[in-house]
C-alpha cells in the first residue's frame, strides 16, 4: 500500500490530521498501519497521543539508550538486528492489530542528522514489509521537498488553513509544471468554515485545474482532546451518528471522507488492496 504523507507548510494541521486519519481508518478498515513520528519523541503526531503512550509503559524517561521507537529501530538496522519479526516489539499499539506508533527521537540534532542519513529509508522500508500502509507527518519541510522526495504511489496529504492567500499560493506552484505528482494530491482545509463562501464548491472553481479537496471543520470538544493529550478516546467515544449535524458528526465525516480518498488512491496504486470496509 502506498505511504500517506501529511503536510501543512508551518501553518499547522497535518499532525492531527494524521493522526485522526489513522484512527478513522484504523476502526473501519481490517488494514494493519503504522503511525512513524520522524520529529523529536512527543512532539509532532506525538502531541495528542502522550496519555495513550504513558499509559502503554512506553516513556523514555531519562534512560540513556532507549528501548523502543525510532531511536531503538534504528540501532538494530545498524546493527543488522531488525527483523520483520521483531519490529513492532519497539512500536506502541494503539489499536491493536491495527495501528502501531513509532515515536521520535531523543537524540541530539547532530546525531540524529547522521542517523537519519544512514537508517532512516532502512527503518520504512522494513516497515513496510510488515504494515498494509505508513502515515508520515512531513515536519518543516517544503513543499517542493516533500514532493521530490515523494515516491511513485504514494498518496499526499496538504493540510491548508481555509485562506485564499495560502491556497493561492499553493495551487499556483502545482499549476507551475513542478507539482508532477498532484494526480495523488489531496487537500485538506482545516480548519474549515463551514459558513464562509468560499465553500469547496467556490475553491474548486477558483483553481485552474481539479484536485481532491476535503473540509476538516473546527470542533472544540477534539481541540480539547488533543490539547490533553487523548486523542484516542475521543474517537472511541465518539462514534459517528450519520442522522446527525452538528459539528462533531460534521468533523467525523470530514475525516471518513478524507479517508476514503486515501483508500481509493492507495487501490489505484496497489491494486491488491481493497478500500472494503470489515462487516460492511
Amino acid at each position: 500500500m502506498s505511504r500517506l504523507v501529511f503536510w501543512d507548510g508551518g501553518f499547522g494541521g497535518a499532525a492531527e490530521a494524521a493522526v485522526a486519519t489513522a484512527i478513522t481508518l484504523g476502526l473501519r478498515l481490517p488494514q494493519r498501519l503504522l503511525l512513524v513520528n520522524e520529529g523529536p519523541a512527543e512532539s509532532g503526531i506525538e502531541e495528542g497521543l502522550r496519555h495513550t503512550v504513558r499509559q502503554h509503559g512506553s516513556t523514555y524517561g531519562e534512560e540513556a539508550i532507549p528501548e523502543h521507537g525510532l531511536d531503538a529501530l534504528l540501532r538494530l538496522q545498524a546493527s543488522g538486528r531488525l527483523t520483520r519479526s521483531n519490529f513492532t516489539d519497539y512500536t506502541v499499539p494503539l489499536l491493536r492489530g491495527r495501528l502501531d506508533l513509532v515515536c521520535g527521537t531523543r537524540l541530539a540534532d547532530t546525531a540524529w542528522r547522521e542517523a537519519e542519513q544512514k537508517g532512516v529509508a532502512e527503518v520504512l522500508a522494513m516497515a513496510d514489509q510488515v504494515y498494509d500502509g505508513l502515515i508520515l507527518y512531513a515536519q518543516g519541510q517544503r513543499l517542493n521537498e516533500v514532493l521530490q522526495n515523494q515516491r511513485e504511489g504514494d498518496v499526499f496529504v496538504a493540510v491548508q488553513p481555509h485562506r485564499l492567500g495560502i491556497l493561492d499560493e499553493r495551487f499556483a506552484y502545482m499549476a507551475s509544471g513542478q507539482g508532477d505528482h498532484r494526480k495523488n494530491l489531496i487537500v485538506a482545509i482545516s480548519p474549515f468554515d463551514l459558513r464562509s463562501r468560499w465553500s469547496l464548491t467556490n475553491l474548486k472553481r477558483r483553481y485552474p485545474f481539479s484536485l481532491p479537496m476535503v473540509g476538516l471543520p473546527h470542533h472544540t470538544e477534539f481541540s480539547d482532546a488533543w490539547n490533553d493529550r487523548n486523542i484516542l478516546t475521543y474517537f472511541r467515544q465518539n462514534p459517528l451518528l450519520l442522522k446527525r449535524g452538528g459539528e462533531r458528526e460534521l468533523l467525523l465525516k470530514g475525516y471518513r471522507k478524507l479517508g476514503e480518498m486515501l483508500m481509493e488512491f492507495a487501490a489505484s496504486a496497489s491494486p491488491s488492496v481493497s478500500p472494503t470496509e470489515k462487516g460492511a
